[in-house]
């Protein structure tokens, strides 16, 4: 009682682009009657997508999140990003941004994502790079030191790797604030780029995730995802 064990399972050979559940049992533990067959299936709801070549672009001008893009929060609070649309317009002009309101939601150390599909990397120099831009908006909160990174992922989003990442007063574009940032001014926008090596891109795919990390303090925008 109480202990475990990991087990590995054979891949999975799946016959098309589509949604799938995965339901797992358990029998016969240790070859006697399990006491308590109640607990013994779990089930994992996963889609197989279309990869897609790059580049991958994100305006959010049309919807929140492309086909294959997801909205990743894994520890399954109220916090995530949203598509919103500021009174003072986003970044470049445009209508539509994605936010994360830090301000108002205090879990310190929780990620939320926004994950592009698997984007194929093959046929790609080892002398390459790939670009991943977007458009920022952020006040500090004096104080409170909300993180914002770049993560990418080359084993189906499994594990990532961190390439970019800029918190607290560094994070900032327009300053520090005590109060509510909810309509970044047309200069508050400030482009940033991160650079994604052979290292990573070299199995021939890769998850590319903007990732919040709260700290309780005010909304970061986000606009204009680019990955060329």
């Amino acid at each position: 009682q109480g202990a475990s064990q990991n087990i590995t399972l054979a891949p999975l050979a799946l016959p098309a682009i589509g949604a799938y559940t995965l339901q797992v049992h358990t029998t016969l533990p240790n070859g006697q009657v399990d006491a308590v067959p109640s607990n013994d299936t779990a089930t994992a709801a996963f889609s197989r997508i279309a990869a897609s070549t790059l580049s991958a672009v994100n305006t959010f001008e049309t919807s929140f999140l492309p086909a294959g893009w997801s909205n990743v929060n894994p520890n399954g609070d109220a916090l995530e990003w949203f598509r919103f649309s500021p009174a003072s317009g986003a970044a470049g002009g445009s209508t539509w941004a994605a936010a994360i309101d830090n301000y108002f939601y205090n879990a310190p150390g929780t990620i939320d994502d926004i994950r592009t599909n698997v984007i194929t990397t093959t046929g790609l120099l080892a002398t390459d790079s790939i670009w991943v831009s977007f458009d920022l908006a952020h006040k500090n909160y004096p104080g409170q030191n909300d993180r914002l990174q770049v993560a990418v992922s080359n084993d189906c989003g499994a594990t990532f790797n961190v390439i970019w990442e800029k918190a607290g007063a560094q994070l900032a574009t327009a300053g520090s604030s005590t109060g509510y940032y909810t309509a970044p001014a047309p200069g508050d926008w400030v482009n940033q780029r991160a650079s994604i090596g052979q290292n990573l891109f070299g199995s021939g795919q890769i998850i590319v995730g903007i990732r919040n990390v709260n700290d309780w303090g005010n909304v970061v925008w986000v606009d204009n995802i680019n990955i060329d």
